[in-house]
C-alpha cells in the first residue's frame, strides 16, 4: 500500500479527532434533571477557562395565563438546550433599563422579555476528576423594579475565585411584586421566582460539579433585601448554607409593606380597583402595563422600592424583624457589607441642587415619630458643615446603616450566635465630574467584585489601582463562599467577628497607592444610636405628625384617584 497514501489517512483521522476534542472542549454539554445543556468556554482571566451555561429556564414562561401567578416548574426539554447566549431582560421599560446600561453599556434596550425566568451558571474549567466547587447564588439588584441577572459577568470572579457563580432573572415592578389580595393578586411572585431558581439549583447544581452543601445565596440593595427575606422564609430553609447582604437589609423602611395597608397588600385598593375598571391588566398588552405602572409610581407615595414584600402566609409568614429578633432565622455564617457613602451621587445628575434637609422630607412617612422630621435632621447632623456631606449621610443612614447595622446585631447576638462578619468598602471608582461631597456611591464596589477592572469599561477608566483592589475583593468574597472564612488566605480571619457588644468590621481603602485593611468599632455609634432608637418607637406615633399626615394623605389620595382614572382611560384607548 502507497505509504504517502497511509499517511494521508493518519493526518485526516488525526484531524478529526482534534477537531471532536476542541469541538468538545469548546461546546461543553451537561446533563440536568430538566434536559441535555450545552454551553460554551471563555478565557478572560488567563489560564482559567470558564464554562457558561446561559438562559436556562427554572421555571415555565410568567406569561398568557401564567401572569402574575406564582411561578411554575419548566416542562422538561427532550433535545439538547442551546445555552451559549444570554437570555433577555425581564420587561421593565426602557426607564429602568437604563439602570441595566449603567453596569453593561452594551445592552441592547429593546432586549427585554416577559417570557424571562432564566438563570446563568460559570463553572471554573477543571481537569480534575470528582472537582467539587462551592456556589455563589447572586440576586441583583435595582429596587426590585430594574436590572437583569447578567448585567455584570459571572465568569470573572468564577476564574478568579475558582467557584461557580449563578446569576438569574427575575419579575420586576409590578409583574412581580404587586400584592393586593383583595383582587386576588398574592403577590411575592418576583421573591418567589427566586425561590424556584434556589431549588433548580440545589436539583442540579451536581451535575455542574457544584456543591449543593455549600452553597451561598447573595445580593446587593434591593436584592440584599431579598436575601435577608429568605434567611426567615419557610420555603427555603434547606436550599442554602451561608449568606451575603451587600448595602441592603430587610429591616430597612422599603423592604416590607407598611402594617398599616391591607394584610397581604403593597399597593391602595381603591386605587387599583379603579384601574382595573379600566383595564384588565391580567391580559392587556406588556407595553400597557408599564405605562400604568409609571402612573402608579408617580401618584402613590414615594418608596425606593415601589412594590415592596408582604406577609403572605406563604413566602412570609410574619415580619421579618420579629423573626430576627426571634432567632427564627436560617444559615450558618454571615458576610454584611456596605461601601464607605452609600450615596446616589451617579443618580442625582451634575445638575443637581443640594437641599437639606428639604430633599429627605420624602422619607419622612416612613418616621411618623419624628414629629419635627426637618429640625430633627439639621441637629442630629449638624456637627457635618458640609451640606451635601449631610444630605448623603443622613440619607445613607435612613435607607442602608441604620437597618444593616440593626440586622449585624439581631444575628450577632441570637442564641445560636452564628458568625458575623463586617465589611466597609471604601475603594473609590474613577468618574469624571464628580462633586466633592461624592466618594464611594451605592453600588461601586459590585463592579469591583465582580472583575470589571480587569476587562476594562466604557464607562470608567480603571488603573492598575483598581484591578489589584478588585482581585483583593474577589478574593475575599470567593474565600468567603469556599471556607466560610471572610479571609485573604483562606486559613486566617481578617479581623474579627462582630457582636453587639464590641461592633467590630473592617475596612478596605486606599492609603497612598496601596490597598489597606483596617479594623475599627461602632460604626457611625451617635447615628445609629439615634436611629435605632427612632426605630424601637415605631410602635407609637407622633400625634401632631400624625394628623398632619392623614390630612395629606386625604388630599393626596383623591387627587391619586381622579388622575389615575384620566390617565388609564387614555392609556388604553
Amino acid at each position: 500500500m502507497n505509504l504517502e497514501f497511509i499517511g494521508s489517512i493518519f493526518i485526516i483521522y488525526g484531524r478529526f479527532l482534534l477537531y471532536a476534542f476542541s469541538s468538545s472542549m469548546e461546546s461543553p454539554v451537561r446533563i440536568s434533571q430538566s434536559g441535555k445543556i450545552r454551553g460554551r468556554i471563555t478565557e478572560r482571566v488567563a489560564g482559567f477557562p470558564v464554562e457558561e451555561y446561559l438562559g436556562i429556564p427554572y421555571a415555565a414562561p410568567p406569561i398568557g395565563a401564567n401572569r402574575f401567578q406564582r411561578p411554575r416548574e419548566h416542562v422538561p426539554w427532550t433535545d439538547t438546550l442551546n445555552a451559549t447566549k444570554l437570555p433577555p431582560a425581564c420587561y421593565q421599560g426602557e426607564i429602568n433599563a437604563g439602570y441595566i446600561k449603567l453596569h453593561m453599556p452594551e445592552f441592547d434596550m429593546n432586549y427585554q422579555n416577559e417570557d424571562c425566568l432564566f438563570l446563568n451558571i460559570y463553572v471554573p474549567k477543571s481537569l480534575e476528576k470528582n472537582v467539587s466547587y462551592a456556589v455563589m447564588f447572586y440576586i441583583h439588584g435595582g429596587s426590585n423594579r430594574a436590572g437583569m441577572g447578567a448585567m455584570l459577568p459571572g465568569d470573572i470572579l468564577a476564574a478568579h475565585g475558582q467557584i461557580i457563580v449563578i446569576n438569574f432573572n427575575y419579575r420586576l415592578g409590578l409583574l412581580g411584586f404587586l400584592s393586593s389580595p383583595q383582587h386576588n393578586f398574592t403577590g411575592n411572585n418576583g421573591l418567589l421566582d427566586q425561590v424556584a431558581a434556589m431549588r433548580w439549583v440545589h436539583s442540579n447544581i451536581h451535575y455542574f460539579d457544584g456543591d449543593r452543601d455549600r452553597i451561598t445565596i447573595a445580593g446587593h440593595s434591593a436584592g440584599a433585601g431579598d436575601v435577608g427575606l429568605h434567611l426567615v422564609s419557610p420555603l427555603t430553609k434547606g436550599l442554602f448554607r451561608n449568606a451575603i447582604l451587600m448595602s441592603g437589609s430587610p429591616l430597612a423602611h422599603w423592604a416590607m409593606a407598611s402594617p398599616d395597608q391591607f394584610p397581604g397588600s403593597n399597593i391602595n385598593a381603591t386605587i387599583l380597583q379603579y384601574a382595573l375598571d379600566v383595564a384588565d391588566i391580567r391580559t392587556i398588552d406588556i407595553k400597557d402595563i408599564k405605562a400604568i405602572e409609571i402612573i402608579f409610581s408617580t401618584l402613590l407615595p414615594f418608596s425606593v422600592v415601589p412594590y415592596p414584600a408582604v406577609v403572605d402566609n406563604y413566602f412570609l409568614t410574619k415580619y421579618p424583624r420579629s423573626s430576627f429578633q426571634n432567632g427564627d432565622f436560617h444559615g450558618n455564617k454571615f458576610l454584611v457589607s456596605f461601601t464607605a457613602d452609600e450615596s446616589f451621587g451617579p443618580l442625582l445628575g451634575p445638575d443637581f441642587k443640594i437641599d437639606f434637609p428639604g430633599y429627605l422630607v420624602r422619607y419622612e412617612p416612613f418616621y411618623p415619630t419624628i414629629c419635627n422630621f426637618k429640625d430633627t435632621l439639621i441637629s442630629v447632623y449638624s456637627d457635618i458643615e458640609d451640606p451635601g456631606r449631610r444630605l448623603v449621610e443622613a440619607e445613607a443612614d435612613m435607607l442602608f446603616y441604620a437597618s444593616i447595622i440593626e440586622l449585624s446585631d439581631l444575628l450577632s447576638d441570637s442564641d445560636v450566635k452564628p458568625e458575623v462578619n463586617v465589611f466597609e468598602y471604601d475603594i473609590k471608582m474613577p468618574k469624571p465630574n464628580q462633586a466633592n461631597w461624592e466618594a464611594v456611591d451605592h453600588g461601586e464596589d459590585i463592579f469591583y467584585l465582580f472583575g470589571i477592572p480587569l476587562i476594562g469599561s466604557t464607562l470608567q477608566n480603571f488603573t492598575e489601582k483598581d484591578i489589584e483592589a478588585s482581585e483583593l475583593e474577589m478574593t475575599l468574597y470567593s474565600n468567603f463562599v469556599k471556607t466560610e472564612l471572610f479571609s485573604m488566605d483562606g486559613l486566617t480571619r481578617l479581623g474579627r467577628l462582630y457582636n453587639e457588644q464590641h461592633r467590630s468590621y473592617c475596612r478596605m481603602y486606599f492609603d497612598g497607592n496601596n490597598v489597606t485593611f483596617g479594623h475599627f468599632q461602632n460604626f457611625r455609634k451617635s447615628k445609629m444610636e439615634f436611629w435605632n432608637e427612632v426605630e424601637e418607637k415605631k410602635q407609637t406615633s407622633c400625634d401632631k405628625a400624625s394628623k398632619a399626615n392623614k390630612n395629606y394623605f386625604d388630599i393626596y389620595f383623591l387627587y391619586s384617584l381622579y388622575i389615575t382614572v384620566l390617565f388609564l382611560k387614555y392609556i388604553v384607548q
